[in-house]
């Protein structure tokens, strides 16, 4: 199928049934480079980096530009708590996959 990205026999893109919930592999993979990014953001110097900067208000919140790195970290941190429990509960309820 043209478009559609395949991988190991897995369509990440495709809709897994008429309910559109996301394949599990993709859940769990969306969430990991997720994560990567946070963690960027909060633990290896991403907020430094972006303080006051426009990609700062592309990549985070229209308003981080404002804000100083660790304004910008304790958003990640909240970031991070927030995706967490929406991943474990879409990994035990896939109706919620659709909400990342």
């Amino acid at each position: 199928m043209p478009g559609v990205l395949y991988w190991s026999g897995y369509s990440l893109l495709c809709k897994e049934d008429d309910k559109g919930e996301m394949p599990l592999i993709a859940w769990i993979v969306v969430y990991a480079l997720n994560m990567l990014f946070w963690l960027w953001i909060v633990r290896w110097g991403g907020a430094e980096r972006l303080e006051g900067t426009l990609s700062s208000g592309l990549l985070i919140s229209v308003f981080a530009p404002q804000w100083s790195a660790e304004g910008i970290k304790v958003f990640g941190y909240g970031a991070i708590i927030v995706s967490t429990i929406v991943f474990v509960l879409g990994v035990f309820f896939p109706d919620f996959r659709y909400l990342l």
